[in-house]
């Protein structure tokens, strides 16, 4: 029994490490970024792995990132505040972690001539000068149902 006990309690304080470390709960605002941020990943990743299948469509990403560069920025400000990334090195950490997961999960995927075509289109639909910070957020909705979220959603409040 003793020995269990000893066992038990190294366990007991890896985990109430872990929690004290572990993000809060998404809000809205964080979960429209990680989806902004998810869309901005998946075209990048999808960009790069063009390329490499002979379809270069750098151009229509890098005219995305220009044109919604506002937009990307509050993404991200949101995701780095979700995360405390600014304020804690463990804050920073996991957010380079979520972002690590996010370029592998979508450094994978279909790659030919139709896909590749798919998402040039969808870059260069969001880097139209009348595309706007609005439009990226409902284009990342419809592509972006269900985001990487390492932690419940916040309860909406009332």
């Amino acid at each position: 029994m003793r020995a269990a006990g000893w066992i038990a309690a190294p366990a007991l304080v890896l985990s109430a490490s872990n929690q004290a470390y572990a993000a809060p709960c998404w809000t809205a605002q964080a979960i429209n970024g990680a989806r902004v941020h998810e869309l901005q990943v998946m075209l990048m990743t999808v960009g790069l792995r063009c390329k490499a299948a002979g379809m270069d469509i750098r151009a229509s990403y890098e005219n995305f990132e220009v044109a919604q560069s506002k937009a990307l920025t509050e993404a991200d400000k949101a995701i780095r505040l979700h995360f405390g990334a600014d304020a804690s090195k463990a804050g920073r950490s996991d957010y380079n972690v979520y972002m690590t997961r996010l370029g592998n999960l979508y450094g994978t995927g279909r790659t030919d001539v139709s896909s590749c075509k798919l998402f040039k289109s969808l870059a260069d639909s969001l880097a139209k000068p009348s595309a706007s910070g609005d439009d990226l957020s409902a284009r990342s909705m419809e592509v972006i149902r269900d985001p990487q979220l390492d932690a419940p959603r916040c309860p909406a409040r009332r």
